[in-house]
Parts: structure tokens; C-alpha cells; sequence
């Protein structure tokens, strides 16, 4: 048997330590096989010419998505809730074919957006495009943007362009900004539309993207019309540039950067950047928890910050606990557990009117999950916007970059089912929706707090 014949099986089964044998020692005599390099997504010894190698690039990502993806084409059975994918099985292998013949009269950037493009169609979230050459995630606009359901505003900005915070953005180069909304909504994975209003405005960032969708007219440079927040109109030219390629994780905003809540003093708006913390309001009888990601922070792992959070919920006259999870994308589902257990088996707070989850667009994946369990295992209310992830869907990253290229791709291969079976639904939606509004975020006023404290709450019988 030869080292291909034996390779091909296992990775048609998803090959899950396939990654892994890139750099094992004990793969080593097997990397010399072309074939086998090609199923690892290694570059040949010498690279090809630059249609091949976007080829090679593309070959491997079908693949992976055929072979690992949990669920990437549509279905007409009962695991069509399973995903939103665009493709059936013979329609992406078309496509895939068409892009390949294309690939020919096409410029890098066409080629990259096209793969943003064929990987969002697969239906899910977490099988999406990472990031990619310097060439469209290095080079970015040194803002950061908000949809706010009044529109899109800026609400960070580097020094240079830190008067533009506040501003309502009217159009990029000319082009409306609903426009261009919509031009890039078709190359965002996506659980839902939710998470298109929460990933779509990091996409604007990227100005080489934006020069091959027909926004741009340039792909280091454009002038934005903006509306001041007196009312006045004007424009701004920003340029691109390397200093922060990837803000998405940096909450509220990269160091030295301007935000809209710098002097707010609003719980809401302070502490993004700690996955958790807790705060207590005498006056009310609240505490306040804000948890932002599902992660353990060196200092106090979660667990010891629930074991802390059950301590102070005896401890205090609590009248309502409230979990802040509109800031929480996600993380290690697994560390969920002991929070979980913390509210459940408070008494005290776990009885309804008494305990309150505010969920976002950004509430997503491991905090999906979370908040499914809180929705089944407790009394919660729901307050704020409909999540970005969904209760059963699939997830989990296991990232590989393209062979050539080097674009990084996620293909997710687990399914998680937080919610019950039979939840088909593609979000959670609130109990009670409060709209996310500009002038709100901008005085620091917490709409979805002020509802939750006018809440009544039943008395103890």
C-alpha cells in the first residue's frame, strides 16, 4: 500500500489530526509524497505558477469543507435547520468549478473575495474565512464602525481621525452607506442576520475588500461622507494603514485609540476588555455581572468568579442578579458549567422577575450556548437584542491556512445543541427587545438596563 492510498481514507473521515501531521516527526517520511502533501496542504517544493497555485488553494479548501464540515450543503430532510447553507452538494462543486476555470482573468483580490463568498454560502458562523495575505486584513481604515438601528456611526478612531468619532457615516467614495452594506452582507458567514449587523461593519474596515466590491475607488484610501452629530455634513479622507489589522477583539477599542465611551461612567461601557467582573448596587439591589468572554482569566479562573458570585449572592440583599453577556462571543464551552450552577441553584435570584440575561448581536457561540442553558436550566428574562448565534448549530474552530496563499479558513466540524431538539430557531430572541439607538451609546444611558430596573419585581411569598 502506498503512503497515499493509506492517507485518503482516514482523511475522507475528516482526518482530525491532519493539522497535526504537518510538523510531526512521525509523518515525516510520508510528507515526501506529492500526493500526501496535497492532503496535508503543504506548498510543493517548488512553488507553481500563480493560476495553479490559487487552484492548489482552492482544491484544498473543497476538500475540507466536503470531507470536515458538519453540515456545509442544503438539505431538504430534517437537517435542514442544521445550517442556512446556500449550496446544495452539486451546486458547490459547480461553483467550485466555475471560480477554478475563472480563476484565469481574475486579480488576486477577485479571487479572495470569491472566497468569501463560496465559504459564507455554506451556511454557518463558524465556517468562514479567518483572514488572509496582508493584502485585504493588514491594510485597514484606522476606524471602528457601529450599526446602531439608526444607522452607521463611527465610534473609535486612531488620534489622526479622532474629531470623526460620533459621526454618522453617509457614504464611502460616494457610494451610500446601505449600499454598501448590502455588497458585503453576501461574503459574511452568518448564523443568522444578527451576526451580519455585528461582523459586517469590521468588513468596512478593510479597503482593499471594498476596492474589488466596486466601493472604493482605491484600495489604501477613501473619503467618507459624514453626518456630525449637530447635524452638519462632511467628508474626510481616511488612508488605510498596518497599525490595527484586526480590532474585533479589542474592546472597547485599540490602545490610544478615541471612543465614543471614554468618559462614560455607565457599568455597560466599563470593563469590556475583562472576561468577567461583578458589581453591587446598594440603592438598587442589582448586581450587575458583566461576562464578555467564556474564558479563564489568569488572575481568577471562572470557576473561582462563580464560587465568588455565589458567596456574594448569600452574602447581599440581592433583589435582581443581571448577567450582561451583549459584549460575550464566545470561547470554551466546557467553562460555562460552573456559572451555570451558581445562578441555577441560587434560590434567592433563580425565580422569575429576579434574574435577567441581556443578550446582543455579539452573543455568539460558546456564549450562545450559554445562554441556551440559561434559558433551560433557570428562570432568566431576556432583555436587549436577538443573538448572533443560534441554540443548536454547528461550531468550534480548528483554523488551516490555504497551502499558497496562506488565507486562514475555519471549516467548523461539531455540532452543539444547547438548545432542546426540536429548537430550530436561528436565534434567541429577548423577552423583552430594547433597540440599540446612537444617542443612547453616545450619553452612555443603558436602554436595556433602565427596562430591566423598572422591572417590578414579584415579592418573596
Amino acid at each position: 500500500m502506498t503512503p497515499n492510498a493509506g492517507w485518503r481514507r482516514p482523511c475522507a473521515w475528516g482526518c482530525g489530526a491532519r493539522d497535526a501531521a504537518r510538523t510531526d516527526d512521525d509523518f515525516a517520511t510520508l510528507r515526501g509524497d506529492p500526493d500526501v502533501r496535497a492532503l496535508l496542504g503543504l506548498p510543493a517544493p517548488v512553488r507553481p505558477a500563480r493560476d495553479e497555485a490559487w487552484r492548489a488553494d482552492l482544491r484544498f479548501l473543497a476538500e475540507r469543507v466536503e470531507h470536515k464540515a458538519y453540515q456545509p450543503f442544503r438539505s431538504e430532510t430534517g437537517n435542514r435547520y442544521v445550517s442556512h447553507a446556500v449550496y446544495s452538494r452539486e451546486e458547490f462543486e459547480a461553483a467550485v468549478a466555475k471560480l477554478s476555470a475563472d480563476i484565469p482573468g481574475l486579480s488576486d483580490g477577485a479571487i479572495e473575495v470569491a472566497l468569501f463568498r463560496l465559504t459564507a454560502g455554506l451556511g454557518d458562523g463558524h465556517t468562514a474565512i479567518e483572514g488572509a495575505r496582508t493584502r485585504d486584513f493588514g491594510l485597514t481604515l484606522p476606524l471602528g464602525f457601529y450599526l446602531f438601528d439608526d444607522g452607521l456611526h463611527v465610534i473609535a478612531a486612531a488620534p489622526a481621525y479622532a474629531d470623526l468619532v460620533g459621526a454618522r457615516v453617509i457614504a464611502f467614495d460616494g457610494v451610500p452607506a446601505a449600499d454598501v452594506l448590502a455588497r458585503v452582507e453576501p461574503l459574511v458567514s452568518r448564523d443568522n442576520g444578527q451576526w451580519v449587523k455585528a461582523m459586517a461593519p469590521t468588513f468596512l474596515r478593510h479597503t482593499p475588500m471594498l476596492h474589488e466590491i466596486g466601493v472604493a475607488k482605491a484600495d489604501d484610501k477613501l473619503t467618507l461622507t459624514l453626518e456630525t452629530p449637530d447635524g452638519a455634513r462632511r467628508t474626510a479622507a481616511v488612508s488605510a494603514d498596518f497599525s490595527e489589522p484586526d480590532i474585533w477583539n479589542a474592546l472597547p477599542k485599540p490602545a490610544a485609540w478615541r471612543w465614543l465611551g471614554d468618559r462614560s461612567a455607565a457599568d455597560f461601557q466599563q470593563g469590556n476588555d475583562r472576561p468577567y467582573w461583578q458589581r453591587w448596587d446598594p440603592a438598587t439591589r442589582i448586581l450587575y455581572v458583566q461576562y464578555n468572554k467564556v474564558a479563564d482569566d489568569k488572575a481568577k479562573p471562572l470557576a473561582a468568579f462563580a464560587a465568588e458570585l455565589s458567596a456574594t449572592i448569600a452574602a447581599l440583599p440581592v433583589e435582581k442578579l443581571v448577567i450582561d453577556m451583549r459584549g460575550n462571543n464566545g470561547g470554551d464551552t466546557h467553562l460555562n458549567e460552573p456559572l451555570l450552577a451558581a445562578v441555577a441553584g441560587a434560590g434567592k435570584i433563580n425565580r422569575t422577575g429576579h434574574l435577567y440575561v441581556i443578550t446582543g448581536r455579539r452573543t455568539y457561540s460558546a456564549a450562545m450556548n450559554a445562554v441556551s442553558y440559561f434559558g433551560r436550566f433557570t428562570k432568566a428574562i431576556f432583555v436587549g437584542e436577538a443573538t448572533g448565534g443560534k441554540p443548536n448549530s454547528p461550531g468550534d474552530e480548528t483554523i488551516f491556512t490555504l497551502p499558497y496563499s496562506q488565507i486562514a479558513v475555519n471549516v467548523s466540524d461539531r455540532y452543539w445543541q444547547g438548545g432542546w431538539p426540536d429548537d430550530f430557531a436561528d436565534t434567541r430572541a429577548p423577552d423583552i427587545e430594547v433597540p440599540v439607538r446612537f444617542a443612547d451609546y453616545a450619553a452612555g444611558r443603558d436602554a436595556a438596563m433602565e427596562v430591566i430596573k423598572a422591572q417590578a419585581a414579584p415579592k418573596t411569598p
